[in-house]
């Protein structure tokens, strides 16, 4: 019997209706090999569970089908990383669908250079908008091939030159071990981890060309909820992480880590400004929540001058000096859209 080739890792969370336009994009992918589509069902309140279940019977020889009762993203991810049988392993989000020649191209590419990740660029699908492609900082998508070492990877996902989700890439399976594992009870989990698994990375490759459809989908949640804030601090938390694992850091070379460490202080500063401030509301910027983070902003202002930008320091010196008046300000201006 021929070894599985390719693992497809897909987490199911109330995606009832686009599941199978999902796993249908993968059954006519182009791939010379064996592969198998673990469909990992967590906790859904839809119909999503019976529409998996009938996809395990149609394809009883691709499809795995696994249960949980936690909807957590990271926790499916992780069972199915634990569950797979490929020599490579990719990620792929319930409502989101590929181009049937995606896989065939990663893995030659993944075969050919002896790659540990193989990353590419994908779609970007919203409602009512032009299509657009989203890619590394050159984004051509012409179909050239770009290698690079795990510390260029995670420099590049660090500066947003290219995305921190895992789906659009292949990983071997033998290097994400058993240590490259999502972070569990979090939003922005992919946020939080994927520059790490590429800083691992001896070799990462990138396909310029895409074919991940990635979809923004209508009716998301409105108004100051608990779950926007935890949001909002998960993302933040994950953003500020960066800051000490990039410091630790001793491969990397000196400008670059400047570089990197003034851009993630420039973010979280526009995430806490513009993401948790807003989440929290008016009524709660004493909030002990709120409060922990702004503190933990302010800790910034023991880093050195030159890891900061000029105008950065300024606004970190408004938030600890004028925090009322900052909030309020930030505030105003998300009510007048600006």
């Amino acid at each position: 019997m021929d070894s599985m080739l390719l693992s497809i890792i897909i987490p199911v969370y109330n995606v009832a209706q686009y599941i199978v336009k999902c796993v249908d994009s993968i059954i006519n992918q182009e791939i010379k090999g064996k592969y198998e589509i673990i469909l990992v069902e967590n906790g859904s309140s839809d119909d999503s569970y019976e529409v998996v279940e009938s996809l395990s019977m149609r394809y009883p020889d691709i499809v795995r089908l696994i249960r949980i009762d936690i909807p957590d993203v990271s926790k499916a991810r992780n069972i199915g990383i634990d569950c797979a049988k490929g020599k490579y392993v990719t990620f792929i989000d319930g409502d989101d669908w590929i181009e049937p020649t995606m896989f065939g191209a990663l893995l030659d590419i993944a075969q050919s250079y002896d790659a540990d990740i193989v990353e590419s660029n994908y779609f970007l699908n919203v409602p009512g908008k032009e299509l657009r492609i989203i890619g590394d900082n050159l984004c051509l998508n012409e179909g050239k091939v770009y290698v690079k070492n795990g510390l260029q990877a995670m420099a590049d996902i660090l500066l947003e030159k290219c995305t921190s989700s895992p789906c659009g890439r292949i990983y071997l399976r033998k290097f994400l071990g058993k240590e490259c594992r999502f972070p569990e009870g979090v939003f922005y989990e992919d946020h939080a981890c994927i520059y790490r698994w590429s800083s691992l990375a001896e070799k990462v490759v990138h396909l310029d060309k895409a074919f991940y459809h990635y979809e923004i989908r209508p009716g998301s949640t409105t108004g100051i909820t608990q779950k926007s804030r935890k949001k909002a601090a998960d993302f933040f938390n994950a953003e500020f992480d960066r800051i000490a694992f990039v410091s630790g850091n001793e491969l990397m070379d000196v400008a670059t880590k400047k570089e990197v460490i003034r851009h993630i202080t420039h973010r979280c500063i526009h995430i806490f400004g513009k993401v948790c401030i807003i989440a929290y509301g008016a009524d709660n910027i004493y909030n002990p929540e709120m409060l922990s983070l702004r503190s933990k902003l302010l800790d910034m202002l023991n880093l050195p001058w030159s890891l900061i930008r000029y105008e950065d320091r300024i606004r970190l010196l408004r938030i600890k000096y004028g925090w009322r008046g900052y909030a309020m300000k930030k505030m105003r201006k998300s009510e007048c859209g600006r």
